[in-house]
C-alpha cells in the first residue's frame, strides 16, 4: 500500500512539472441559490516584455468559442451576450508590473477599466485573475427555473508571452 501511495505521489508531481499551461480564458460563474459552472474560451494575442513590464495592445476572445460543457447553456450564454451583434470580447491597453496590472475590457460595446493580479506561470505564459460585474456591463436577468446567475464573475486568463 505504501508503495502504491508513493508511486501515485511521484506520478502526480511529475505530471504537475511537465504539464504545460494552456492559453485561454476560464470564467467562474456562481449560481443562486446554489451551484456553479465554468465557461472556457480561446484567446488570441500575446503579452510582450517592455522593460520591466508586460504589455499587450489587444487580446481578443470570440464569444462563439465559449463552452460550458452543456450545449443548451452555451446557446443561452451566447444569445445573452448578443454574440451576432457583438462577436468578440476585447481587452486593450494591458500594462502589468510586479504581479498587478490594469487594462480596458470591451464587452457588448461597453468599455470598462479592470485591475488584475497576475503571475508568471513559466517563461512562456502568464496568468491574470480579475472580477467583473455583469450588471455594470448590461448583462442581467439570467434566471432559469428559479436558479439565477450571481452578478460577479471571476475571470482567469492564461496568455502567452513573447
Amino acid at each position: 500500500m505504501k508503495t502504491i501511495l508513493k508511486s501515485l505521489l511521484i506520478l502526480s508531481l511529475t505530471l504537475t512539472v511537465i504539464a504545460k499551461p494552456k492559453k485561454g480564458v476560464l470564467i467562474d460563474i456562481s449560481l443562486n441559490p446554489a451551484g456553479s459552472f465554468q465557461i472556457k474560451a480561446k484567446v488570441k494575442g500575446s503579452l510582450k516584455k517592455k522593460g520591466d513590464m508586460l504589455v499587450a495592445d489587444k487580446l481578443v476572445t470570440k464569444v462563439s468559442t465559449f463552452k460550458t460543457g452543456v450545449d443548451l447553456r452555451d446557446d443561452h450564454t451566447k444569445k445573452k451576450m448578443l454574440y451576432k451583434k457583438f462577436p468578440t470580447v476585447v481587452v486593450t491597453d494591458v500594462k502589468a508590473k510586479n504581479n498587478q496590472g490594469i487594462a480596458k475590457i470591451k464587452i457588448m460595446n461597453k468599455m470598462k477599466e479592470i485591475k488584475f493580479r497576475y503571475k508568471d506561470l513559466d517563461k512562456k505564459y502568464a496568468q491574470a485573475v480579475f472580477k467583473l460585474s455583469l450588471k455594470e456591463l448590461g448583462i442581467g436577468g439570467i434566471n432559469y427555473m428559479g436558479i439565477g446567475v450571481e452578478d460577479t464573475v471571476k475571470v482567469t486568463a492564461t496568455v502567452k508571452k513573447k
